[in-house]
C-alpha cells in the first residue's frame, strides 16, 4: 500500500508541475511608457525620481496584466465544468501569481496618486503645467491597458 501512495505523490507532482509550467508564448505587448521629462521639471530630483518610480510601476503593472491575458485566454469564457482539472490548476496558478503582483503595485499606486496630489500644490505654475502633461501620459497608458484588455472579459 505504501508503495501506491509513493508513486500516486509522485504522479500527482509531475501532473502538477507540469500544469504550472508557464508556456510563455509571445505576445504583443503594449511597448513600455517612456516619459520625457519636462526642462522645468528636470532640476527636481524628487520629481524626476518619482517620474521614473512611476513609469516603472506602470510598465509593470502592464507586463503583468500583458502576462495574465496571454496565460489565462484560452480558458476565460469556458464554462468551469468544460474546464479540465489541469487547466483549472493553469487558471488558479495564473490568477495566483497575478493576484500577488498585483496587490504590490497596487499599494505602489495609491502612493503614486497621493505623492502627485502632493506635488501639485507644492508646484509653481509651470512646473504642475508640466507635471499635468506626464500624469496624463500616465492616464493615458492605463487607457491603453484598459482598451486593449477590454474583450478579454468573462462572458456568459
Amino acid at each position: 500500500m505504501s508503495r501506491q501512495k509513493f508513486w500516486f505523490i509522485i504522479t500527482m507532482l509531475i501532473i502538477v508541475v507540469v500544469a504550472c509550467k508557464s508556456n510563455k508564448k509571445p505576445t504583443h505587448k503594449l511597448p513600455p511608457i517612456k516619459i520625457e521629462i519636462p526642462e522645468t521639471l528636470s532640476q527636481n530630483e524628487e520629481i524626476v525620481a518619482f517620474i521614473r518610480g512611476s513609469a516603472y510601476e506602470l510598465n509593470k503593472l502592464s507586463d503583468n496584466l500583458e502576462e495574465l491575458a496571454a496565460e489565462t485566454k484560452p480558458y476565460i469564457n469556458k464554462p468551469s465544468e468544460d474546464l479540465s482539472t489541469i487547466e483549472k490548476i493553469k487558471l488558479v496558478n495564473a490568477l495566483g501569481n497575478f493576484s500577488k503582483e498585483f496587490l504590490q503595485t497596487s499599494g505602489k499606486y495609491h502612493q503614486i496618486v497621493e505623492k502627485s496630489e502632493h506635488f501639485l500644490q507644492t508646484l509653481s505654475k509651470d512646473e504642475a503645467g508640466a507635471f499635468e502633461q506626464v500624469m496624463k501620459a500616465f492616464e493615458k497608458r492605463m487607457k491603453d491597458i484598459n482598451l486593449k484588455y477590454k474583450n478579454l472579459q468573462y462572458e456568459r
